[in-house]
Formats: structure tokens, C-alpha cells, sequence
């Protein structure tokens, strides 16, 4: 009687076996295209871009709202109904009308 060991009568067996060339031709690629990265951008994308190019509000009108804002003189009981008014004229648009 013959004993091997754990690994058969050949020593360490591979975890992968080797392949013949045969099958590795299969395995090539016909072409040598190398594939082309592609990106799209979508209307959203460009127009905000556009804007944040035509920069036409001045620099200097946000500071100056930003220290009104901080001094707590800017949110005024005007600005703040005329803010309302638009938020609901906005929010009445985007109402569906009933269709009976």
C-alpha cells in the first residue's frame, strides 16, 4: 500500500490549471478597439452653467443683503408679504384645474 499525502501522487496540485494555447486564442478579442468613455449633459446641467457664467446680479447687492440680513433689517413685514404673494401665485399655477 501506498500512501500520497493530502495532494495526490504529484505533489501540489494548482489551484487554476493551466490552459493550452488553443484556449486562449478563443478568449482574444477580435478587434483592438479600445472603447471610448462618453458623457452626456443634460439641459438642466448646461443652463446652469450658463447661468453661473452671466453672473448679473453684482457682487456688491449680495454683501449688501447679507448684512441686512445679519443686522436682522432685512426680512421686513413687506418683503415678507410680497415674498407670500409669489409663493402662492407660484403654487396657484402648479394647481391642475378640475377637469368636471
Amino acid at each position: 500500500m501506498q500512501v500520497h499525502g493530502p495532494h495526490g501522487p504529484n505533489g501540489l496540485s494548482p489551484i487554476f490549471p493551466t490552459r493550452s494555447a488553443g484556449g486562449a486564442e478563443s478568449i482574444r478579442p477580435t478587434s483592438l478597439e479600445v472603447p471610448r468613455d462618453e458623457i452626456q449633459i443634460s439641459p438642466e446641467a448646461r443652463l446652469l452653467e450658463e447661468i453661473s457664467r452671466t453672473n448679473d446680479i453684482g457682487q456688491g447687492r449680495v454683501d449688501e443683503i447679507r448684512r441686512m440680513i445679519a443686522a436682522g433689517v432685512y426680512e421686513t413685514p413687506e418683503r415678507l408679504s410680497v415674498a407670500l404673494d409669489r409663493l402662492l401665485d407660484e403654487l396657484n399655477t402648479r394647481v391642475v384645474p378640475d377637469q368636471s
